[in-house]
């Protein structure tokens, strides 16, 4: 019997550690939950983990080489190392298993430094010593399935100082073998003379992606990088390689410098964002607080392409309490700024904090320009201090509550319904479930490696448990879906290939290709049509190109013919960014439906206020027979709440609209004068309202779906089956539109309630006949 430790919490939870004579036997954690460990004693006296068993059913498998190395004296030892991982469900099925290789290739090279004749004891490493520029070493990694076939292969090469300088990353062919698919690439700033060395030699300041293409490595990316001495980064570059120039492109750059405080550390002190393909720039000025502990104003600055002069934008300033907490949130437009009239200038948020050390209650009380307070409540007992309780201006609540674990196990809304979450670990059924007050049953179920691998509910008519199977997927070794199928049983296969390209099958079709570029980002989609059709002679072609911080500023649609030899530019979108990322100018171009003349363009130039809200816009049309359009949209005024409570056309007239301290809209008066009026119940759902047209009252059912709307004596009422689907709809002369719903919800068959002696019935996955 081993020796035990306990660890307790503040909220009554207690950790478990029992050790052994040779480590850590097991772990109990707040909820029972047990992970053992068994070990292996090896040759030269190392005792080494052999398995760990976790409650999921999960146990992972460890087996071990020797590495040579040699101590002080330069006499030969052998040094463990891990060979295999294998990871095995309950039943000992292999569901993941990963092998590691040293130095194979290069006599066994290692991070001993052994090879070279190198020494190493507890407090000494003459490998890290020894300056050999040209000495390498690497790991070769590689992913199998369960019948040992290689799904991936990568190789890390690491230098003297036990630095990555590059890695391999290999795909596979069909027969199982290895080949190249893509590597990175380090470089470091490395004095030879190691006393010169700064503390930041492990930062790389490049690295470069290449892909294997025509039987060689082609650079795809680049990244450079500066550092203080502090470690605090200087400048960072982003390159991408352009394939038409034949050259890297500049992408974007982040500059940085800072102020070194009078405590020693260093907070920033301006920040300059450079994109390096649209040219545009945004500059940001820091001011510290008196005490020099954190930022009490930023200053943002912008400048467009083709321009000399820096442009105002915004502030924002900061106060905090005598912890560091902040107590105000300030943002501003700059002096001098170019903003929408009748906008808010200037907005602030409070907040104020306290602690209730009887029950471990933090709350943090937030209060808005228009003096609106909310609350939200944290269980500092609870690992982790999740939040416990939100409190909206007018008293509206929603709790929580979590397990020992701190996992989240009920929620209840303002009205009492609940949402209860409960966790099932252990061999062989890993899920979380959710049942509502209502009994809607809905459970996701994981593997062993904690993957979602199928989604059910309890279906339509109010089961139990949850036996309907709503999707399922399938992952490879490495985590990667491969596929997927819905609840109608349509299977949807992924072949991702490391060359940047993705296929996505479905039923066996190829419904699309997809292409990325260097950074990941996808530059062309592809999309087919049925593979069946005998009338497919074209395809669909998504072409978007992005700016320095990927932000895609042209899309192309085209059609291309299957043989390649036509395409037809069918529309185009084209976007302009403010320095916030909100597009304030929108083109778009698009042939008409005969695909053929010129072009149809359409420019929107949109302006937004403080919070980014469009508030008006300016709609200019040019026609491919040569006529000019020009359009006006009206004024949207926001208050300082960010809601907007005037819509002013283009003739000067208003629609007003009143808020509540929640936010809802409780009285609109339009531009003819007619007023309509709302009232809410605690879930921000519609209780009553008022118009021209009458009063109407609103019922609900604790999911939140319509039960009924009356006006005056007359009633609508709606039926739901479990899942929240439409059943039927009666109306106040008695007549009724009623659905027959299949197992997976589809309306199979609809009675119409104005021609009673009709009903539709739908065949195969979608079409309906009557």
């Amino acid at each position: 019997m081993g020796v035990g430790m306990s660890v307790n919490t503040p909220g009554g939870g207690q950790t478990m550690v029992v050790f052994g004579s040779r480590g850590v036997d097991s772990i109990q954690d707040a909820m029972g939950y047990t992970t053992a460990f068994t070990y292996v004693d090896l040759a030269a006296g190392w005792t080494l983990t052999d398995s760990i068993a976790f409650s999921s059913g999960l146990q992972s498998k460890f087996e071990y080489t020797m590495l040579p190395a040699r101590d002080e004296k330069g006499k030969s030892f052998a040094i463990s190392a891990c060979s295999s991982h294998i990871h095995q469900d309950a039943v000992s099925n292999t569901v993941s298993d990963t092998e590691y290789q040293y130095g194979a290739d290069t006599g066994y090279a290692n991070y001993t430094g052994a090879s070279i004749g190198c020494t190493m004891k507890s407090s000494k490493d003459s490998l890290m010593e020894c300056r050999n520029q040209k000495f390498r070493y690497y790991v070769t990694i590689t992913r199998l399935d369960a019948d040992k076939r290689i799904l991936q292969m990568s190789r890390v090469y690491y230098n003297y100082l036990h630095l990555s300088m590059a890695e391999d990353h290999y795909n596979i062919d069909a027969n199982g073998n290895p080949f190249p698919s893509y590597r990175t690439e380090n470089e470091y700033d490395l004095p030879t003379e190691f006393h010169a060395r700064s503390t930041m030699y492990n930062l790389p300041v490049q690295a470069d992606q290449l892909h294997y293409c025509q039987s060689k490595y082609q650079l795809h990316r680049r990244a450079t990088s500066t550092y203080d001495e502090y470690g605090c980064p200087l400048s960072t570059i982003e390159w991408m390689w352009d394939k038409e120039k034949n050259d890297l492109k500049m992408q974007k750059s982040i500059t940085s410098t800072y102020a070194t405080t009078s405590w020693g550390g260093q907070l920033p002190n301006t920040e300059v964002l450079v994109d390096h393909v649209n040219r545009n720039k945004k500059h940001i000025a820091y001011k510290l607080t008196s005490d020099q502990r954190s930022i009490a104003n930023s200053t943002v600055m912008y400048r467009e392409k083709g321009t000399a002069r820096w442009k105002a934008w915004k502030e924002k300033s900061y106060s905090y309490d005598s912890v560091g907490r902040v107590t105000t949130e300030t943002i501003a437009w700059s002096a001098g700024a170019d903003f929408p009239t009748k906008s808010v200038e200037k907005y602030t948020y409070k907040k104020v904090y306290s602690f209730d050390s009887e029950t471990g209650i933090n709350t943090e009380t937030t209060t808005d320009l228009l003096g609106n307070v909310g609350k939200l409540r944290y269980g500092m007992r609870t690992k982790g201090g999740p939040l416990m309780k939100k409190v909206s201006p007018l008293g509206s609540r929603e709790t929580l509550k979590y397990d020992l674990s701190s996992r989240l196990v009920e929620t209840t809304d303002s009205l009492g319904s609940t949402i209860e979450t409960s966790y099932s670990l252990g061999p062989g059924r890993n899920f979380v479930q959710n049942v509502t007050s209502m009994g809607y049953i809905t459970r996701m179920t994981y593997d062993s490696l904690s993957r979602a691998v199928e989604i059910m509910d309890c279906g339509n008519q109010g089961s139990t448990e949850a036996n309907r199977i709503l999707s399922r997927s399938d992952y490879d070794a490495v985590s990667r879906v491969v596929k997927s199928v819905n609840e109608l049983g349509i299977v949807t296969t992924t072949q991702a290939h490391d060359e940047l390209t993705m296929a996505l099958t479905v039923n066996g079709n190829l419904l699309s290709r997809t292409f990325s570029d260097g950074l990941g980002r996808q530059t062309k989609i592809v999309t087919y049509g049925d593979s069946e059709n005998p009338n497919n002679s074209y395809t669909l072609v998504t072409e978007q190109v992005y700016d320095g911080f990927g932000k895609v500023t042209s899309s192309r649609r085209s059609q291309k013919s299957l043989n390649g030899s036509t395409s037809t530019l069918l529309a185009q979108t084209d976007v302009c960014y403010d320095v916030q990322d909100k597009p304030y100018n929108i083109t778009f171009s698009a042939l008409p439906s005969t695909l053929l003349g010129g072009t149809d363009n359409v420019t929107r130039e949109i302006q937004f206020d403080i919070f980014g809200n469009a508030v008006t816009y300016k709609k200019s049309v040019s026609y491919a027979d040569g006529r000019n359009f020009v359009h006006n949209g009206p004024l949207s005024v926001f208050d300082a709440g960010s809601r907007m409570v005037q819509l002013i056309n283009q003739l000067g007239h208003a629609e007003v609209n009143e808020f509540d301290a929640d936010g809802r809209l409780k009285a609109m008066t339009r531009y003819d004068g007619a007023k309509h009026t709302y009232t809410y119940d605690k879930l921000g759902q519609i209780l009553s309202s008022t118009g021209p047209d009458g009063p109407a009252v609103y019922e609900y059912l604790p999911n939140g779906r319509l039960a009924s709307i009356t006006r005056g004596v007359a009633t609508i009422k709606h039926t739901y089956t479990a899942d929240g689907s439409v059943k039927s709809t009666q109306y106040p002369d008695g007549r009724a539109q009623t659905y027959v719903l299949d197992d997976f919800s589809r309306v199979i068959k609809e009675v119409d309630c104005h021609h009673p002696r009709s009903c539709y019935e739908s065949r195969d996955l979608s079409s309906l006949v009557r």
